[in-house]
């Protein structure tokens, strides 16, 4: 369970660009934040070692990508790699199913529908699941 009261921060991971949402500090707002364009895990932890830093982060929220049976993919077995390698920030991690909160993003009225910008909006999506919003 993530610690509250504290700002924790949602990923929506992949390859190449992570989609990044931050709550306020008492967990009630969810924010999306800039995505991060990295090239590797190690890239991605260097970036969010800052963004720990910066936020002063109590937690992290990972999507867990699945398919709509629930069943695991290869892409959750990404991510769950991803997640050990995130353990070296020394923050509590916890995951989300996040079926369908990309295609929520990118459908939602409103919004911009630019792939660059519907990941961090899942990411968003995700939090406020997690907020109870």
């Amino acid at each position: 369970m993530l610690p509250k009261p504290g700002k924790i921060a949602a990923l929506d991971l992949g390859t190449r660009r992570t989609g990044v949402a931050v709550s306020d500090a008492t967990q009630s707002v969810a924010f999306a934040r800039p995505e991060l364009e990295h090239k590797n895990d190690q890239e991605l932890l260097e970036q969010l070692k800052a963004l720990v830093a910066t936020e002063n982060l109590v937690g992290l929220l990972l999507g867990r990508p699945t398919k709509l049976s629930g069943e695991a993919t290869e892409q959750t077995t990404v991510v769950e790699a991803t997640a050990r390698i995130l353990a070296a920030l020394e923050l509590p991690i916890e995951f989300i199913d996040e079926r369908l909160s990309t295609q929520f993003a990118e459908n939602l009225h409103g919004f911009e529908t630019a792939e660059k910008h519907h990941d961090s909006r899942a990411a968003q999506i995700l939090l406020e699941i997690h907020l109870g919003n």
